[in-house]
């Protein structure tokens, strides 16, 4: 059975982030883009898009990121993708949006001490 798309908010430090995980595609594409609209609150500062749990993505789902992305930036704000798997972000690098979109790695720097 498929690991379908899922999403839900998570709460860090007073800034926007929504948790993705399971498979972006054509078929859950839509799903992602409703569920940012919908935790998207048009404040001052970034939306994080948390990416570590994100299984699979095809180039539908890229489309997607790339959507999200300037749709949030057009409203004045900034999108981080964060902690994106390794096949992820191969699709990512193979599309060439890694030199578009803000691209975090997990955040080994935070435990760095």
């Amino acid at each position: 059975m498929p690991d379908y798309l899922h999403v839900k908010p998570d709460p860090n430090d007073g800034r926007t982030t929504l948790r993705v995980g399971g498979e972006l595609d054509i078929g859950s594409a839509s799903e992602l883009q409703r569920a940012v609209d919908g935790t998207f609150d048009g404040q001052d500062g970034e939306f994080h898009l948390d990416m570590s749990d994100l299984t699979f993505m095809d180039s539908t789902g890229a489309q997607a990121l790339l959507h999200i992305h300037n749709a949030i930036e057009a409203r004045g704000r900034h999108v981080v993708f964060e902690a994106p798997t390794g096949s992820v972000r191969g699709v990512l690098e193979l599309l060439g949006l890694d030199q578009v979109l803000d691209i975090k790695p997990e955040n080994s720097s935070l435990e760095t001490q």
